[in-house]
């Protein structure tokens, strides 16, 4: 397995590609997933260091998925990816952090639109080299 190997499940096709060439050009390497089936038989071949997480997938319920990736790894970080200003206040994000009830399972969460480069200094602290 390598430490720097990342999962996007996004269903919005142009961000996730964007996502995987950007953070492949920061030398991870990159596998994408649209949908929830897509996502566990991705995730059931290979253990990915950090999970890029859009909790409203298509096929899946995003928050049972992210606490089952936990459960099965507890080690795996995963960032959730969320367009719904709900979800940072659910998180409890403060200044970055999430000290809410999303907490548990997710280790950080960015509000979209975000920057790149807060993804790139976010994923950086969470699977340093």
């Amino acid at each position: 397995m390598s430490r720097k190997n990342i999962l996007i499940i996004e269903d919005d096709a142009e961000l996730c590609e964007e996502l995987r060439e950007i953070l492949q050009d920061e030398g991870y390497s990159v596998e994408t997933a649209y949908t929830g089936p897509e996502a566990r038989e991705k995730i059931s071949e290979d253990n990915f260091s950090l999970i890029l997480l859009d909790l409203k997938i298509p096929e899946a319920d995003g928050m049972d998925m992210m606490k089952h990736l936990k459960q099965d790894r507890p080690e795996r970080k995963i960032v959730i990816m969320s367009g719904n200003p709900d979800i940072a206040e659910a998180a409890g994000m403060e200044g970055g952090s999430i000290t809410g009830k999303i907490g548990a399972s997710a280790d950080a969460a960015l509000l979209k639109p975000f920057s790149i480069e807060n993804l790139i200094s976010l994923i950086k602290r969470l699977i340093p080299d």
